[in-house]
């Protein structure tokens, strides 16, 4: 008998004239493997998902702040809000590379744009198609007060 088989299972062939060594899985094994691969992929695939989805929603409501923020310092300098779109220094979130969320604002001047009164809201519509247009969150917003919106689902968890 050879002592040099490390640990591996001998299986003969014929009258056991022929010996050699087998190692490896057994089917059932390989099953049993499989299935979990599938059961941790089903459970982490929806769940990374998940985790982009508000990663992108979070840039969103990042660059409707930055946005906020870049209209109240035109209105100080120039004393009035922005009325054209194009002179916005982001359109489209994220800033660089493939948009997620397009950017915009509607102005509310009543007639004059020196008013107290002025306002605005800012919005971020998701593309669709995209990755975010059925996030659960739609359409995401943001006044002059500060007033966060959501235009679909729960506003607090929309603006995590």
């Amino acid at each position: 008998m050879n002592n040099h088989d490390n640990g591996a299972r001998r299986a003969s062939r014929g009258r056991g004239l022929n010996w050699r060594f087998v190692s490896g899985v057994t089917l059932l094994e390989l099953m049993i493997v499989v299935a979990i691969i599938g059961i941790l992929a089903a459970i982490a695939i929806p769940n990374y998902q998940t985790y982009q989805e508000r990663t992108r929603r979070a840039d969103a409501t990042s660059d409707l702040v930055e946005l906020a923020q870049w209209l109240e310092r035109y209105r100080v300098n120039q004393n009035t809000y922005a009325a054209d779109p194009a002179d916005l220094p982001i359109t489209q979130s994220p800033q660089q590379g493939n948009a997620v969320y397009t950017l915009g604002f509607d102005l509310n001047n009543s007639g004059n744009p020196l008013a107290e009164t002025a306002s605005f809201t800012i919005r971020a519509v998701p593309n669709n198609p995209g990755p975010n247009a059925d996030d659960g969150c739609g359409t995401l917003t943001l006044t002059h007060t500060g007033e966060r919106g959501a235009s679909e689902g729960d506003v607090a968890d929309c603006w995590r």
